[in-house]
């Protein structure tokens, strides 16, 4: 590939163009290397990877290295010429299937706004005549809703950057019909980074606070005492990865087949790169982690299966064809703990498919501390859940994290600090380490309303996606010491706490109203359920 020949700016969406970084690339191998013999081959050349921290930036920012892709950049900074380009080539060799280009996103700040359109697939629409230069990956277009995944046969020779510009000059610059498919540099999840939380004496709920404080358990009448879930209510946490075989979690293997292929390793500790891996065990713990069971925490939805989609790339057909495959395998529920996309067609039309087969979206609605919510979770099909700390007030923590606010926001739910599970021996609670006393961010906030969601899917499974949002926002309390002064469909709104922080109880009685009488979402006045609370100290 000539590097003259490359484009040095790129239209990302309609509001930005991202301009070439001359610094870095993406490396991709046909299978994992040595990690040792990568970093010497790399510094032979004058390069290096991508460190983990950067300069100058407030809380975590894990680099999206995965088993076989590496993000590398110059030793010195200086600009990546043909020569080094070539040398690349020729100390990897065949073991080496492509090279990406690295843009900056203007409108993103740091590296977070650094990405690589993969310039050996392209996301091209189903009735787009392919050249000759694309082949169809019919496996994996399998879950892509109204696209499908290209290879390109030589993109050394002839990359996507330079076959989608002649496919968008054959459709008339409809930027829609071929698309990149995206790696984002910095990793999208939504978080900053005895077996039991239970104690027989007072303050007997300070672990698990969040369940407390949303209703779900605890003192008196809970929402536990209608409902736990149901198994035929599947949460499919598109994540990381679960582990498996954690006693705490009710994992379908399954469902556990990924879009790269079998998933069944990932969930364990030594097989996800970096500390992402526990991202979505921890997940999942808040969203189903066993009530009843005398073991460690309590899930808001304990009753309900889990299906854990793992993520390997984090590219932007990997999040469509989670969404999709989750919805064909059964999932009523999806939660998506991560943000800042762009706002891509191709996971827009994988969230319509979802939204029109039934499914409940939950999303996080970004770390930032900003007035901007992020894709996905900004899609008026999905929940968008922001974080609340244990006082009840959004969380914004000068120099480290805050929860985003703005107008797609939906509902809050705790975020810090949360008690969940975690990968077997990694956690920090008890001499077995199954559990991780403090998840922080809004990547902990989105499961608590995935739970909720479910929840209330158990008491009545053929309510929609929204009638399953309005019990969630019409039910939610209004605190947080702010003012709620917009009105909106389902009552009072705040840019910054969206409907208020949910309240599971309310919901989930309202819920049984509503299959009475959808008229009648005021009056409490029903018996609960019979339900002996035990197991747990909620």
């Amino acid at each position: 590939m000539r590097i003259d020949d490359q484009p040095t700016r790129m239209r990302r969406d309609s509001s930005s163009i991202s301009h070439l970084d001359r610094t870095r690339l993406l490396l991709s191998f046909r299978s994992p290397p040595a990690h040792e013999q990568i970093i010497a081959d790399l510094r032979s050349l004058g390069l290096e990877l991508e460190p983990t921290y950067s300069e100058g930036t407030a809380g975590a920012e894990l680099v999206n290295h995965t088993p076989r892709r590496f993000w590398v950049q110059t030793s010195l900074r200086e600009h990546i010429n043909q020569e080094l380009y070539d040398s690349l080539e020729s100390r990897f060799g065949e073991s080496l299937e492509s090279i990406g280009l690295v843009f900056h996103d203007p409108e993103i700040p740091g590296r977070r706004g650094l990405y690589c359109p993969l310039p050996d697939v392209l996301l091209v629409e189903e009735s787009v005549a392919l050249p000759s230069s694309l082949e169809i990956d019919r496996e994996q277009s399998r879950y892509l809703a109204g696209y499908n995944l290209c290879r390109v046969n030589s993109p050394q020779e002839n990359s996507a950057y330079q076959i989608r510009s002649r496919i968008l000059d054959a459709a008339r610059q409809d930027r829609g019909q071929a698309q990149f498919d995206e790696i984002p540099l910095i990793s999208p999840f939504a978080y900053e980074p005895p077996d039991t939380f239970y104690q027989p004496v007072p303050p007997r709920y300070a672990g698990q606070w969040n369940m407390v404080t949303v209703r779900a358990g605890g003192p008196g009448t809970t929402a536990w005492d209608y409902t736990r879930g149901t198994h035929n209510v599947p949460i499919a946490i598109l994540d990381t990865g679960c582990d498996l075989t954690h006693p705490d979690l009710h994992c379908f293997n399954g469902w556990t087949v990924g879009m790269t292929g079998p998933l069944q390793t990932y969930g364990a500790a030594s097989d996800v790169p970096n500390f992402s891996f526990a991202h979505g065990t921890r997940v999942a713990g808040i969203a189903a982690a066993g009530n009843s069971n005398f073991k460690g925490v309590s899930g808001m939805a304990g009753d309900c299966p889990i299906m854990p989609i793992a993520l390997v790339d984090n590219s932007i057909s990997e999040i469509a064809r989670g969404i999709v495959y989750a919805t064909d395998t059964g999932a009523r529920v999806i939660n998506m703990s991560f943000g800042g996309y762009p706002r891509s067609s191709v996971i827009e039309h994988a969230i319509e498919y979802a939204y029109n087969r039934n499914v409940v979206m939950c999303a996080a609605s970004g770390n930032g501390n900003q007035g901007t919510i992020s894709f996905p979770a900004n899609h008026p099909y999905v929940i968008a859940v922001g974080a609340t700390q244990n006082n009840d007030t959004r969380v914004s923590i000068p120099g480290s994290w805050g929860s985003n606010w703005g107008d797609e926001l939906s509902v809050m739910a705790p975020g810090i600090p949360i008690g969940t599970t975690d990968v077997q021996g990694n956690g920090d609670l008890g001499d077995t380490r199954d559990y991780f006393t403090r998840m922080d961010g809004t990547s902990a906030a989105a499961p608590h309303v995935s739970g909720l969601a479910a929840l209330i899917l158990s008491v009545e499974s053929s309510l929609t996606p929204d009638e399953v949002r309005n019990l969630i926002e019409r039910s939610a309390d209004k605190v947080g010491g702010v003012g709620y002064p917009i009105q909106r469909k389902n009552g009072r709104w705040s840019t910054f706490m969206g409907y208020g922080r949910i309240n599971a109880l309310t919901a989930i009685r309202r819920t049984r109203i509503y299959i009475w009488d959808p008229k009648d979402l005021l009056s409490t006045a029903f018996k609960p359920l019979p339900w002996t609370q035990q197991g747990k100290g909620l």
